[in-house]
């Protein structure tokens, strides 16, 4: 005899995974992060960080990625330099957001499960099939690509010549490059300086940028972790 309560349990069984997926869901960003260098070990070396754009040297914007920059030199075991011209090693940086290919969303159809109860059988609900009275709604949303750049060179050395050149560049719907940056930086300087010619995809939870003095506060960014969100 068929079990028609099968349908029942495992639909239930997925909700209630899905249900513990969601709320397992850690708050975050995800990086691809590419190295190469030939930095020699630190030991307290002056570096000052600049801008590649002279233009960008002055603003305010750029103030804050620096003083994010500075702090993770210096847990590296470099000695942030205020002026270029006293720092044994240049950290220069270039950072962007351009719109990308939007991402398609789809939501889940609404359904609901039937059945039909024999009569003097109360408790032995028989299924008999579901119904949708909601299609899926598919929409588009707006993507973003944030990019950081960071080279790394002795001073008074061509820009031909870097000790260190990375590159990180995360997707998603926050177009808001403040709020990304500190995600940016810190994937840069994961297990820095990294492995160098390999591309590697970090993501970066939120409560690791809470526990840093020099990250801007973000709260909950729109596009973390969550699969929901990429």
């Amino acid at each position: 005899m068929m079990n028609h309560s099968l349908p029942f349990f495992r639909a239930a069984f997925i909700a209630v995974m899905a249900a513990l997926f969601v709320s397992a869901c850690t708050p975050g960003v995800s990086c691809d992060v590419y190295r190469l260098h030939r930095l020699p070990p630190p030991t307290g070396e002056t570096v000052a960080v600049v801008a590649a754009d002279p233009r960008a040297q002055s603003s305010l914007e750029f103030a804050g990625y620096r003083t994010m920059l500075e702090e993770r030199l210096a847990n590296a075991g470099y000695t942030p330099a205020a002026d270029a011209g006293n720092a044994s090693l240049i950290a220069e940086i270039d950072y962007s957001i351009h719109e990308g290919a939007p991402r398609i969303i789809s939501s889940w159809p609404r359904c609901s499960y039937r059945y039909y109860y024999r009569s003097g059988e109360p408790f032995n609900p028989q299924w008999y099939g579901y119904r949708c009275w909601e299609p899926p709604v598919v929409s588009t949303v707006a993507q973003y690509v944030r990019e950081l750049r960071m080279d790394i060179r002795s001073a008074g050395e061509p820009q031909s010549l870097p000790l260190f050149e990375g590159r990180t560049k995360s997707i998603g719907i926050n177009s808001r490059l403040n709020e990304i940056m500190p995600y940016l930086v810190a994937a840069m300087f994961d297990n820095f300086p990294g492995e160098s010619g390999q591309w590697k995809t970090i993501f970066i939870e939120e409560d690791a940028l809470e526990a840093s003095p020099a990250a801007i506060e973000v709260g909950r960014p729109a596009d973390g972790a969550c699969p929901a969100y990429g």
